[in-house]
């Protein structure tokens, strides 16, 4: 897609509000007008004008760049802000003010960088990408405050912010790849926290729903004796007639239901199926009853 046929609403991101999110809006901001091919117009000034005037042409064709320049900024920054570039005649002037008044370069805002950095550590049960993603974008100002950090450095500096439940998986790093100065990228080390982090998540939600399950299972047999009935086929309490196993042991049997009267001689346990035969001896969960 040509730079003529491209619109500024292809690109969406959070506007500019402040210097809370100046460092992130700068590096979006930035790209979009390379993509554009508009950022040099917020690197430097319009040429100026030749005394046999040749290039006037070629000035106005700059002014008009830059005016869509200083548009497309404008629309990716919030009201509250807005204010601050007002007065800008041009897409650089713009681009400097801000970078002024957001940019902290001073020797205290890049202490304070390098603190938070260092400080930021992982709490357990934390959403991890939120974490590497804070780590990210402090290391990220620091380069924007002219303190750029080595991708080792940055690596070492995460591992570290792990808690102890991960001293397992950073022994298993191989110090080669921190200390790598061929290919020091960070981005391997966050992928293999992230597939990590994976990992612990599936394991811990496997056994969640182990527990569940048995937990239900308890439940059900638990819930298979409730004192507030009788049944209508044996008179005993805690069941009902479609569970009564002296009915089903009947019918099976082809016997008759036992009349189970309150004055009966023979000893019956309270909510077990125990048959009224003399001289037997049944086992009922665990229990063994002698009726003689």
């Amino acid at each position: 897609m040509s730079t003529s046929t491209k619109s500024t609403s292809t690109y969406r991101i959070e506007p500019l509000y402040g210097a809370a999110n100046y460092n992130v809006w700068h590096i979006k901001m930035r790209h979009i007008l390379i993509d554009l091919g508009l950022f040099k117009y917020v690197e430097s000034m319009a040429p100026p004008l030749t005394a046999d005037k040749s290039n006037e042409s070629a000035i106005e064709i700059w002014n008009e760049k830059d005016h869509k320049t200083l548009f497309t900024i404008s629309l990716h920054i919030d009201d509250s802000a807005l204010v601050y570039i007002a007065g800008a005649t041009t897409s650089k002037e713009a681009w400097d003010t801000l970078k002024r008044m957001y940019e902290a370069a001073g020797t205290i805002s890049i202490i304070a960088t390098c603190q938070k950095l260092f400080r930021t550590h992982y709490p357990e049960g934390a959403n991890i990408e939120e974490h590497i993603h804070t780590l990210c974008g402090l290391h990220q100002q620091l380069a924007g405050q002219g303190q750029a950090m080595l991708g080792s450095e940055f690596s070492t500096i995460l591992l570290t912010s792990l808690p102890d439940s991960w001293d397992l998986f950073v022994s298993t790093i191989d110090k080669s790849t921190i200390l790598d100065t061929v290919d020091p990228n960070s981005s391997k080390h966050i992928s293999k926290i992230l597939e990590e982090d994976l990992r612990k998540t599936s394991k811990n939600t496997s056994s969640e729903i182990a527990l569940s399950a048995h937990g239900n299972h308890n439940h059900y047999h638990r819930s298979k004796y409730n004192a507030n009935v009788t049944c209508y086929y044996c008179k005993r309490v805690g069941h009902i007639q479609k569970e009564c196993r002296t009915k089903k042991q009947n019918l099976q049997s082809g016997g008759k239901p036992e009349n189970n009267s309150n004055n009966n001689s023979n000893f019956c346990g309270h909510g077990k199926n125990f048959q009224n035969f003399s001289n037997t001896a049944y086992s009922v969960q665990s229990e063994f009853v002698f009726i003689t």
